[in-house]
């Protein structure tokens, strides 16, 4: 799915690595100031998140692979990495430009989300399992 203006690259940027709009404007602030490596008090500081949202974003994006991490435990310090430069300069693009269609596909990969959880869950309600498992 794309939005009219967001080219398919950043949409899938999004579907891969944004799932929150906090998400977004963490990315967004690493990748305006990619040569800085940043602490997530720092972050949340900066962007007025709550100290745990920095914390748990931060590493949603080291897991996806976005984001690169230096350090553990109070003293790590997060990154972009360079293969993710040139898309986030895309995304920074669009989100200046088209920032209304880059909104509505952030809710339209959400709503994806929520409905394939739900499938999954209905499924697994149906799985057949051996009495064995229940004592």
């Amino acid at each position: 799915m794309s939005a009219e203006g967001v080219p398919p690259d950043v949409a899938e940027l999004l579907r891969v690595h944004i799932e929150s709009y906090e998400a977004l404007e963490i990315a967004l602030l690493l990748a305006r100031r990619a040569d800085d490596a940043w602490r997530p008090n720092e972050v949340a500081k900066e962007l007025g998140l709550a100290g745990d949202a920095a914390v748990t974003t931060l590493e949603d994006l080291t897991t996806t692979g976005l984001v690169s991490r230096e350090g553990s435990g109070n003293d790590a310090r997060f990154r972009v990495r360079e293969a993710s430069r040139p898309p986030l300069d895309r995304l920074q693009l669009a989100y200046r430009d088209h920032r209304v269609e880059l909104m509505g596909l952030m809710t339209a990969h959400a709503l994806d989300r929520v409905r394939t959880s739900a499938l999954r869950a209905f499924a697994q309600a149906f799985l057949v399992r051996d009495r064995r498992d229940d004592r």
